[in-house]
């Protein structure tokens, strides 16, 4: 969907909702908590900052370009060892 078709579809979403109080009401609680995250830095939906995501992306850039990365049945096999062991 393209930035264009996507703000007219938020657009009609609200107004469908502009004639129920409790769906204004939580729209407008929602966009504040939006304004706020923005102002804290945090990315909405993400309980971190732009900031510290970007570092940890350039953490795990680093440690791909290094060769420490496992497969998914390396992890799979760790994961089964070490659960069998709490048993």
């Amino acid at each position: 969907m393209t930035t264009m078709k996507l703000r007219q579809q938020v657009l009609q979403d609200v107004i469908s909702l502009m004639d129920k109080d409790w769906a204004m009401d939580a729209l407008q609680a929602f966009l504040e908590d939006l304004k706020e995250r923005e102002k804290d830095g945090r990315i909405p939906g993400v309980p971190y900052t732009e900031e510290e995501r970007q570092r940890a992306i350039c953490c795990a850039e680093n440690d791909w370009s290094m060769g420490r990365t496992h497969t998914h049945e390396e992890v799979v096999a760790r994961m089964e060892k070490a659960i069998s062991s709490w048993k």
